[in-house]
């Protein structure tokens, strides 16, 4: 990365901090009592939009992974708008696409294991999962 990022007031240089930071936000809300951090909370939003960018200059290339709904994987070009994509990887991968299609067709307990294979596919693409908010 070419220079320093701020969220918040801290300093962000790569993933990890990044990472941290993004946990100690879900911590936060769970000592809250909330499952999940609300609306509200923008630095959530604006984390994933680092993250995306840190990869982009990483990889060269970032591909946009759409679960429930759209092209399941596309290639991400400009601007990447909140809620716009699940998780990013760095690579076309035609077994995610099936892996995303058959979930979309697939029953509830069914859908719900094969929702763990496909985030376990976009771990081992090296891929990052969004959490937007």
């Amino acid at each position: 990365m070419t220079g320093k990022t701020l969220i918040k007031g801290v300093k962000i240089q790569g993933l990890k901090e990044i990472r941290q930071k993004e946990n100690e936000i879900f911590v936060n809300a769970w000592r809250e009592g909330e499952f999940f951090p609300t609306e509200f909370d923008t630095e959530l939003n604006e984390i994933q939009r680092q993250k995306i960018r840190i990869l982009k200059e990483k990889w060269g290339k970032i591909y946009g992974v759409r679960i429930n709904e759209g092209v399941p994987v596309e290639r991400l070009k400009g601007k990447v708008l909140n809620f716009s994509c699940d998780a990013v990887i760095p690579c076309y991968s035609e077994e995610l696409v099936r892996l995303i299609e058959r979930y979309r067709k697939a029953d509830f307990p069914r859908a719900q294991k094969m929702i763990t294979e496909i985030h376990d596919h976009i771990d081992k693409l090296g891929g990052e999962l969004l959490y937007w908010v």
